[in-house]
């Protein structure tokens, strides 16, 4: 009994303390948003055009492993280079994360790929005329009658491979396409810095004093009020 009553009065404890934690973080990222959500930077290094962005650890011996960021820009592109003036268009605060979303963040969501031009099937399955003449084939005994449907069978499957060569020209043609559109708006979807914190978000890190020492490195934040 004296451990269900102790629980009783705990719970409701833990529950309340991590309702405030909860409204305090909010309250951070909301203090964060508003001072630098709109506000134009210049980024110091190029940075690739997707949404993984550039990774930092702040404390680390290397914050930044610059052979992923290499990776990323060959894999990827670049979509924002040294210099570049950029709007600040989100700041996201989660457990372990800051992010930092530079022209839109980067490209590479969901609604990113699935927007982009399909590129249509390159092969084609047996038609049910090439299905119907190998079940009649199989059914007579007729030597004059079989040699008659296999070479209209012959003839079909000729068809349905001259049909699969124009599909692999068209599919061809598509991916040429795709990956045009898919580079064009990686270069103007911006990116993102992802701050990696090992034990949580410092209180120090969730001001914006806090976040331009650590980004200072990256980003000149020099036009911004501090």
């Amino acid at each position: 009994m004296l451990v269900q009553s102790a629980t009783h009065v705990m719970l409701p404890k833990l529950l309340a303390s991590l309702t405030l934690a909860a409204a305090a973080f909010a309250q951070d990222e909301l203090a964060l948003r508003k001072f630098f959500e709109g506000k134009n930077v210049n980024v110091k290094l190029d940075m690739p055009g997707d949404n993984s962005g550039i990774d930092v650890h702040p404390g680390a011996e290397l914050p930044v492993e610059f052979p992923i960021v290499a990776k990323r820009i060959r894999r990827y592109g670049v979509a924002l280079r040294n210099g570049d003036s950029v709007t600040v268009t989100q700041v996201k605060v989660k457990d372990k994360l800051i992010e930092f979303h530079l022209g839109g963040g980067g490209f590479g969501s969901f609604g990113d790929m699935w927007s982009l031009p399909s590129v249509p099937s390159s092969s084609s399955s047996e038609s049910s005329e090439e299905r119907r003449l190998k079940r009649e084939i199989s059914r007579t005994n007729d030597p004059s009658r079989r040699r008659s449907l296999q070479s209209q069978l012959d003839s079909a499957r000729r068809r349905r491979y001259r049909e699969q060569d124009r599909n692999r020209d068209r599919a061809e043609i598509a991916k040429v396409e795709r990956s045009r559109v898919e580079q064009s708006r990686r270069e103007s979807s911006g990116s993102r810095f992802n701050l990696r914190f090992v034990n949580g978000v410092p209180p120090g890190a969730l001001t914006p004093n806090g976040l331009m020492s650590i980004l200072a490195e990256y980003v000149d934040f020099s036009f911004l009020p501090k």
